[in-house]
């Protein structure tokens, strides 16, 4: 199983997905989890599914996401405020029968609880 893993582990506010790694190898050994940055072009695994892992804004909880309509899209002002929202509806148009599985965490909290509650939502 892949795991794509986003955020920038450089922004305190977006990098708790990014430090989820090296906990999240321990939990799911047999996952590999790439760290990919959403403002490049982004592929899906080629697998049947595709689990992401995302720090969600206004969250205090772990939360798994199915429907990509709940994802906000950005509001844009020009053709370069293209968005991770936008990008997945169009890689789902692309791939219709991928399934696509988004694990929110927030911002900020135990690094080792978020990660137990992430191993146990991807693996159930």
């Amino acid at each position: 199983m892949t795991i794509s893993v986003f955020g920038n582990p450089n922004l305190p506010q977006d990098s708790l997905a990014f430090r989820l790694i090296p906990h999240l190898q321990r939990l799911l050994p047999r996952a590999e989890f790439i760290h990919q940055d959403p403002q490049e072009q982004i592929m899906p695994p080629n697998e049947s599914v595709w689990w992401i892992i995302d720090v969600v804004k206004n969250i205090s909880e772990v939360k798994l996401i199915t429907d990509l309509e709940q994802i906000k899209d950005a509001k844009r002002m020009t053709l370069h405020d293209y968005d991770l929202a936008t990008e997945l509806k169009l890689i789902k148009k692309i791939y219709p029968n991928l399934e696509i599985k988004i694990v929110g965490v927030p911002s900020y909290g135990n690094v080792e609880k978020i990660a137990s509650r992430v191993a146990n939502i991807i693996t159930n």
